[in-house]
């Protein structure tokens, strides 16, 4: 078969799927559906609007304790460059590190992309803890030391992260950050 045929047969398929589309779109059931999809596709629309926004109120009022969750060493100008979480709201500036790695957002997450948009044009400060720790491990420590001094200021729950998050490094010198399994259960 010739390129030509080959395109005339696709283009004689591609008019019978058209007609036999707009035959089933006569169809109540086939506009039923097609009704149904369009109000899942806005509904999902607006859930997404809607979960920005919450995250994105969740960061506006979080008072911030950040620690170090990543590092990465530029060769060429020989700093080092500190990415900080918040163990409190999950808030990751590590985002920063992954458009630049990738040139673009698009390998973000839904997550990473909000987190992204947000450090964009919002400021954030807070308390930092001088420790470096995967944000998950962190924050899981946070919310235990909260559970056993729930009414600890931020104050001490950072000095108590830190030193928390200082003894684990020490047990797990090889990775460079913590990463040890917490039993959450208590």
């Amino acid at each position: 078969m010739n390129i030509l045929k080959g395109f005339e047969s696709l283009i004689q398929r591609q008019s019978e799927i058209d007609e036999e589309v707009k035959e089933l779109r006569k169809d109540e059931k086939v506009q039923k559906y097609l009704e149904l999809q369009t109000e899942r596709e806005n509904i999902r629309s607006v859930q997404s609007d809607l979960y920005k926004a919450f995250k994105e109120d969740q960061f506006d009022k979080c008072n911030h304790m950040w620690v170090t969750v990543l590092s990465d060493k530029d060769r060429e100008e020989g700093c080092t460059y500190d990415y900080h979480g918040c163990v409190k709201c999950g808030l990751n500036k590590s985002v920063y590190y992954l458009v630049n790695l990738y040139g673009t957002t698009d390998m973000l997450t839904d997550d990473q992309k909000i987190m992204y948009e947000y450090l964009q044009t919002h400021d954030t400060v807070g308390r930092l803890v001088k420790a470096k720790c995967d944000l998950t491990t962190a924050t899981l420590f946070y919310r235990k030391l909260k559970k056993i001094h729930p009414n600890a200021s931020d104050e001490v729950i950072a000095e108590y992260l830190k030193r928390l998050i200082r003894d684990a490094n020490e047990l797990n010198k090889d990775n460079g950050y913590a990463k040890i399994k917490v039993n959450t259960s208590a």
